[in-house]
């Protein structure tokens, strides 16, 4: 049998579930219409449109340099973007395939890219031919400079 201490703390926390839940539930939701204003620009394949749905600096996949600016991305875009990704998120629907992660932003699928509270694109989890290729030619480089003593 409980004691009369154990029975008032389990009846405090059986009367708060409620409002815990309802207050956790306003933050898992994501909003739709910004969701899907993003999937119809990504949609678009406007890489003039798509650069200014990112938040720079944008981090690279080491040691690929961070994209600095809408500019710099727009001339990088083959490597932050392919057509994998792209249909991959105009293909999206914002109610099912977005969910927010705690403080850790918003995520599509099983986190191919993540948002910001702001739904800037804050990272990418899907490396493109032509991210590979330049990753290699760095990594490359830097093993050459090191093997002849440069660091």
């Amino acid at each position: 049998m409980a004691t009369p201490r154990v029975s008032t703390a389990l009846w405090i926390l059986a009367s708060l579930a409620p409002a815990v839940l309802i207050a956790q539930s306003g933050n898992d939701s994501v909003d739709a219409a910004k969701i899907s204003s993003l999937i119809q620009t990504v949609a678009s394949k406007n890489p003039g449109k798509i650069v200014h749905l990112i938040s720079y600096p944008f981090r690279m996949r080491y040691p690929e340099p961070s994209v600095t600016s809408a500019a710099e991305c727009l001339k990088r875009f083959d490597e932050v973007f392919d057509d994998s990704l792209l249909n991959d998120i105009a293909h999206s629907d914002p109610k099912s395939d977005w969910e927010r992660v705690g403080w850790r932003g918003i995520m599509l699928g099983n986190g191919e890219v993540w948002l910001d509270e702001d739904y800037k694109i804050i990272a990418i989890n899907h490396e493109t031919e032509a991210g590979k290729a330049l990753r290699a030619r760095l990594i490359a480089q830097h093993r050459h400079a090191s093997l002849m003593g440069r660091h």
